[in-house]
């Protein structure tokens, strides 16, 4: 099947690597994809070297329907500038600065994207950015080779020798996206229709792992059900307001359920309730049906 492309390309060819990136509990993560594909001509020949418009989209279906989720990394959102003063270690030691001269879409910038240097195809990771006053400069990690003034400047997607990589949630977040369902790519270059088949998402082993916080559902996304962390379960953990109890720790062994220990240096109190509210702030039962537990009241009693 052919796509046909604004400069008369025909893009018959789309490799595709999909990586999908998860944290692991308690830890921060990137919470972006990393796109591969590679586009060459009708006879097989890789397109021209060059930034390229295109625009991705998730679906839940694999033809027809709405995207639930749309990314367009297309010129007239980004940014692409000529380089006015280029400096070797003018950021920091191993990091050069490049100073340009217009304020068109600089705020697309970003520490950690790919800068593209369109005259001397190579790129280099943007350690930070200064967008202040007209024009403003770009610190980037020491690239292949010096940049110079007049080279072309882009965080565009840059297609050299067919290759493009992209990281899918720069422009357009992916944290609202539910990845608990069959996902498909949809991917459009150029003036192009968009390509066909739609490709589908999948997983990388650790996310198999993830998976396993059952009870964890998009609806509730605060809470986490039914896992079982060594000896102790936590049967519910919500920061939302709820009728029912946010916190229970069920303890089957011989350990201590919970240990507060203030050290010999320690000025902290060891155990604070603060009950704004008129329900019992502390309340002990030793038995199943406890008619006389020990109570402390919302008025200290």
């Amino acid at each position: 099947m052919n796509f046909k492309f604004e400069l008369s390309y025909s893009l018959i060819a789309l490799i595709v690597v999909l990586f999908v990136c998860f944290g692991i509990a308690n830890s921060a993560f990137n919470p972006k994809m990393n796109y591969q594909g590679k586009l060459t001509g009708s006879t097989g020949v890789s397109v021209v070297d060059g930034s390229y418009d295109m625009v991705f989209k998730l679906y839940t279906v694999g033809g027809g329907g709405t995207a639930i989720w749309t990314e367009s990394w297309i010129n007239a959102n980004l940014f692409t500038d000529t380089i006015a003063t280029s400096t070797n270690d003018g950021c920091a030691l191993g990091i050069d600065k490049m100073e340009y001269a217009t304020n068109t879409n600089e705020t697309t910038l970003a520490a950690g994207q790919y800068l593209w240097n369109n005259t001397k195809k190579e790129s280099a990771v943007i350690e930070s950015v200064n967008t202040a006053g007209t024009g403003g400069y770009i610190c980037i990690y020491d690239p292949f080779s010096l940049w110079a003034v007049s080279d072309t400047i882009t965080n565009r997607i840059y297609v050299k020798s067919g290759l493009f990589s992209v990281m899918l949630g720069t422009i357009s977040s992916l944290t609202g996206i539910n990845f608990n369902q069959t996902l498909y790519l949809g991917v459009t270059v150029g003036a192009d229709s968009e390509m066909r088949p739609r490709k589908v998402l999948g997983a990388i082993p650790a996310a198999f792992e993830a998976g396993k916080l059952e009870g964890y559902t998009w609806a509730n996304p605060g809470a986490i059900g039914a896992t079982t962390p060594n000896t102790g379960t936590f049967t519910s953990l919500t920061a939302s307001s709820s009728a029912s109890t946010i916190l229970t720790v069920s303890q089957s062994g011989t350990g201590t359920i919970a240990s507060l220990i203030n050290t010999v240096s320690a000025t902290a109190d060891a155990f604070k309730i603060t009950n704004l509210g008129t329900g019992k702030s502390f309340l002990v039962e030793d038995e199943a049906s406890d008619t006389t537990p020990f109570v402390i009241d919302a008025a200290g009693n």
